[in-house]
């Protein structure tokens, strides 16, 4: 004979705890993406589509480079979370000489910076759940994605929670 537990809101003790745990979440991403802002002595990359270096800047230089200079965007830069990592995934897609939006392989790096240009590929495809780490909105509610959340926003008038810090 074996136990089986199962994790339910019915229960209000499971409802706090899985709510706490998502708080310390929240808290653990918000203090590395702080710590990401303020270290940027240590931030030393190239551009993705040049040879342009970017040291000892905060990591947002780069990326709105890459979005004024290249038309490649990711986004705000204040709303990404472990962008070295990210950067890091990008750079090797792009090494290997994949298309960072639809995934297909090219023969050659010219032949992919024209299929990123001709299909407008030059952005990370929002379906993509692996790049959902890193974006601080994936964080915010318990269970919820981006994509859950703006549906939700859609279907809601606006409303403005503050974020309280336990």
């Amino acid at each position: 004979q074996q136990n089986f537990y199962f994790l339910s809101d019915v229960l209000q003790e499971d409802k706090d705890l899985r709510a706490e745990l998502q708080m310390k979440k929240l808290q653990h991403v918000i203090d590395i993406q702080e710590n990401e802002r303020n270290e940027f002595s240590k931030f030393n990359r190239c551009c993705l589509f040049c040879r342009t270096t970017f040291q000892s800047v905060p990591h947002s230089n780069l990326f709105d480079h890459m979005a004024f200079e290249h038309n490649f965007s990711v986004g705000k830069p204040d709303n990404l979370v472990y962008t070295n990592e990210l950067l890091d995934l990008l750079e090797d897609k792009l090494e290997r000489m994949v298309c960072i939006y639809c995934e297909k392989t090219f023969k050659s790096r010219e032949v992919l910076k024209e299929h990123m240009r001709k299909k407008n590929h030059k952005k990370i495809n929002p379906r993509d759940s692996k790049y959902d780490k890193y974006y601080l909105v994936n964080y915010l509610e318990f269970g919820k994605s981006w994509e859950k959340s703006s549906k939700d926003k859609s279907d809601k008038p606006f409303e403005v929670r503050p974020f309280v810090n336990k």
